[in-house]
């Protein structure tokens, strides 16, 4: 007559259905979804089952909802995202490309200093003007200090490379 099947199971009849030690049991205990086991530390059969279901489809790439996990097709996703990744990084090395917080610091830095030249622009005027004897000398103060102003926030607009 065969034994009288039992609602919970040892640590080491789990082990034997694992193909796993009990101390892998301990551990598989400590995961995010861990295996179901009462307060006495035995394994209730059918929460086990429940669990053990889930682990295997898990590790075969099925998805909660039951869609399959494509491993080929994820695999040539990321080695795709890979090689952007490094012909960004080389073209940022050749110079080709500059990160788009260096270009927004540098610009945010160009409107602060035109904003500054064009705001102390009128003061400079006045004190220059005042003292011109011609309008056309007072036209051509005003247009040394305008240039000067215009020279000094000239550039291509790219950062310095150091």
């Amino acid at each position: 007559m065969a034994a009288p099947l039992s609602d919970v199971m040892k640590v080491e009849q789990v082990a034997a259905i694992l193909g796993v030690t009990t101390r892998r049991v301990q551990q598989l205990r400590e995961k995010a979804n861990p295996i179901p086991v009462n307060s006495d530390g035995r394994y209730p059969c059918l929460e086990f089952g429940l669990w053990y279901r889930q682990y295997l489809l898990e590790r075969m790439g099925v998805n909660q909802d039951g869609s399959v996990y494509d491993f080929n097709a994820e695999k040539a996703r990321l080695t795709h995202h890979q090689a952007n990744i490094s012909e960004l990084e080389e073209e940022t090395k050749k110079g080709n490309l500059i990160p788009a917080e260096i270009v927004k610091q540098h610009w945010e830095s160009k409107a602060a200093n035109t904003r500054a030249k064009l705001l102390n622009l009128p003061g400079r005027l006045a004190v220059s003007v005042v003292g011109a004897n011609t309008i056309q000398d007072a036209e051509k103060t005003a247009r040394q200090l305008i240039t000067e102003a215009l020279n000094e926030l000239s550039g291509n607009g790219l950062p310095k490379s150091d």
